[in-house]
């Protein structure tokens, strides 16, 4: 696994130099395997784009049991403080998102990748410390399928700082993928925002309040915010290591919940039972991986593409929350879900076509400029 940039170096002088658009173009690669002459940049971005799809699904795999995992900390810790949580959770996360770097990335380039563009990585780690405070937060204080479905908003706001701050062009198939996804989430959200009723069953540890709410939403845009400061990182400086800017945020949340536990608790906020512990280096472990993960994926994908892959947590953590405490989503959360996952297959499916198309293009680009093909008949 490697971080280098999407950028193809031409093999000759005769080559064609990919600039910035071919990064970020969404095309397949599988006839310019055969004919490489044509339009080389494309076959490149199209794999990047790929590889960063492939990224943000890992991440949501390891990131699904988050919001289990915290209500557990809270429930085997005595009910600690939210700060305390933060604190010894996003310690672990750290430390482990080190070792994990270490061993994927290797120590020289982890160093080399710091160094190249320490202020990028600092100002994208900020957002992500405000991403780590944000989900805990909002799992403490509200339901895992609210405090998703809120959070899920962020592929519009992606998607609307990449148009504005890195000028993308979003295909129409996104554009229209974006409203569909805001669609399920306005299904969610109708009977609170019609009737003022919420149907959300919590169970152990568990409650709903505006706070919550107001924190999920405000979690969805500094995710949005991350994904646009790693994008614009890896653009302007693509031998840079995205991984450091978690490992930063999750450094910056834990040192902030150490400070504001202290102020409020002194040290008996961290006088918990062992198993505390325990569940937060569990918590941390999956933390770490997931950001691993998604610190790979801006630098092949748009954050616009990324944030509708990551929607897939509106589904994955509530089904660990009623496995976990019972917690029974309601009607309008699931059907609002379902529609989640039907628009990422649809939009997924409009890309395929779209390749092939261009494939297919390519493929009689090349032909033409070559000649026809002979073959040897019997």
């Amino acid at each position: 696994m490697a971080t280098t940039s999407p950028v193809h170096e031409p093999a000759d002088a005769g080559a064609v130099a990919v600039d910035e658009s071919a990064v970020t173009a969404s095309f397949d690669c599988e006839a310019a395997k055969e004919a490489p002459s044509a339009r080389p940049g494309l076959c490149f971005a199209v794999r990047g784009r790929k590889r960063g799809l492939l990224f943000a699904f890992a991440c949501i795999i390891f990131v699904s049991p988050d919001a289990v995992l915290t209500r557990t900390l809270r429930v085997a810790g005595d009910e600690p403080s939210i700060f305390a949580c933060i604190a010894i959770k996003y310690t672990f996360a750290a430390a482990m998102q080190l070792v994990i770097c270490g061993f994927v990335i290797g120590p020289r380039h982890m160093v080399s990748g710091l160094r190249a563009a320490p202020l990028h990585l600092l100002l994208a780690g900020c957002f992500q410390a405000l991403v780590s405070w944000g989900f805990t937060v909002s799992f403490l204080e509200t339901s895992a399928a609210l405090a998703l479905t809120f959070i899920s908003l962020n592929p519009l706001w992606a998607a609307l700082l990449g148009c504005v701050l890195l000028k993308e062009r979003l295909p129409p198939r996104t554009v229209v993928a974006l409203a569909a996804a805001l669609g399920a989430v306005a299904l969610v959200l109708a009977p609170s925002l019609v009737a003022g009723e919420q149907d959300e069953h919590t169970g152990e540890g568990g409650r709903v309040t505006h706070v919550g709410n107001a924190l999920a939403l405000a979690t969805g845009l500094f995710l949005a915010g991350y994904l646009t400061a790693a994008r614009w990182t890896a653009m302007r400086r693509p031998e840079s290591c995205g991984q450091h800017a978690m490992t930063i945020g999750s450094l910056c949340a834990a040192v902030a919940g150490f400070i504001v536990a202290l102020a409020a608790d002194g040290p008996a906020a961290f006088d918990r039972p062992p198993a505390f512990y325990g569940y937060a280096a569990l918590n941390g472990l999956s933390i770490s991986a997931a950001y691993v993960s998604l610190g790979f994926a801006p630098k092949h994908a748009r954050g616009a593409e990324i944030s509708m892959v990551l929607l897939l947590e509106v589904v994955l953590g509530p089904i660990w929350m009623f496995l976990g405490y019972g917690d029974r989503p309601a009607v309008f959360t699931l059907v609002g879900g379902a529609l989640l996952l039907l628009v990422l297959f649809l939009h997924e499916l409009a890309a395929l076509r779209g390749w092939l198309s261009d494939c297919s293009t390519s493929s009689r680009e090349s032909t033409s400029a070559d000649g026809p093909v002979l073959t040897e008949t019997k």
